[in-house]
């Protein structure tokens, strides 16, 4: 008998990313998005993990 995996839904996925996370929307030219994408992969990582990283970076480098 072949075991099911459990579903978590998609309404509790979104309720646990409420309330863990802040999201920011980020408008970049045409282009660009694929451009980031491929420069992260290229070294490693996506660009999620390189956004958070810039963000944290000027943060601390301008906190006053």
């Amino acid at each position: 008998m072949e075991r099911k995996k459990p579903r978590t839904s998609s309404a509790a996925k979104n309720r646990y990313n409420d309330k863990a996370y802040d999201r920011l929307t980020v408008q970049l030219p045409k282009g660009q998005r694929e451009a980031l994408h491929e420069a992260a992969r290229a070294n490693g990582t996506t660009a999620n993990t390189l956004l958070k990283s810039w963000v944290d970076q000027y943060i601390k480098g301008n906190a006053k």
